[in-house]
């Protein structure tokens, strides 16, 4: 995780690159970036939840305290470095009986407490800021893909491609994967008066979006048996051929 210096540089540089990223429509950059962003807010929110643990476990002991009178410390530039020394000393406390307790004991808590307060402040920040610009980036992917729908689709929004596909197939199209999609793709070529190519790509960014998503219907059970290896394939003389199992069958959720 980046200190504050770093994640501030980091954040804007972010900002500016998904701006940039859109501008030219080059959403693998986007997508690139977006899971960048989402990685470290994941990172962030683990350590805001050992912090919430740590803080709610010093408050057993010592009490909640009057936080205004606090001296707000100053930020830590090893974030993990240090939560991890704290996290260590004060679980060894933590695993005493409380009348057993030293005054040293309790004055290790009572200089964690605060720090770990203002970190939880410091992060909970940065965690709102990530969730802005992982709301603007989404939001661009989004516009990108409509644009990129519009041209396949010869001018109709995402949307109004999941409507079609409703009404020619029901929300639920019972149909195993590479025969369904043969059909939606067969008929949003014919319906949209494109070609085959075209009419393949559009498929596959209603699926990326989630427009059209194909459903296993089978057990637990069976999901956790490992993929069969059948006979040897005519155009597979290694004798690698995999295919799905009979079990693993399902239908495709279509969304308008």
């Amino acid at each position: 995780m980046r200190i504050f210096k770093e994640f501030a540089e980091w954040f804007k540089k972010s900002d500016e690159n998904i701006v940039s990223y859109h501008l030219k429509k080059d959403k693998e950059n986007l997508k690139r970036t977006l899971q960048e962003l989402e990685n470290e807010l994941e990172e962030m929110k683990q350590l805001k939840s050992k912090i919430d643990r740590l803080i709610k476990q010093s408050e057993k002991i010592v009490g909640s305290q009057d936080q205004k009178k606090e001296t707000k410390p100053e930020a830590n530039q090893d974030l993990p470095g240090w939560l991890q020394k704290a996290e260590e000393s004060l679980n060894r406390i933590f695993s005493l009986d409380k009348d057993k307790l030293t005054s040293d004991d309790l004055k290790t808590i009572n200089e964690e407490l605060p720090r770990l307060r203002a970190e939880k402040i410091r992060l909970n920040n940065r965690i709102r800021k990530l969730l802005e610009i992982i709301a603007k980036t989404k939001y661009l992917i989004n516009d990108l893909n409509e644009d990129l729908c519009k041209e396949l689709s010869n001018g109709h929004s995402l949307a109004e491609v999941g409507q079609a596909l409703v009404e020619k197939f029901s929300n639920e199209f019972k149909e195993d994967y590479f025969s369904g999609k043969d059909d939606m793709c067969d008929f949003l070529g014919k319906h949209f008066k494109i070609d085959e190519s075209a009419a393949c790509e559009l498929f596959d960014l209603l699926e990326e979006v989630g427009i059209v998503r194909f459903k296993i219907d089978t057990s637990e059970e069976v999901l956790q048996q490992p993929f069969l290896y059948y006979g040897t394939d005519w155009d597979d003389p290694m004798m690698e051929y995999v295919t799905i199992p009979p079990e693993l069958m399902g239908h495709w959720e279509i969304n308008s």
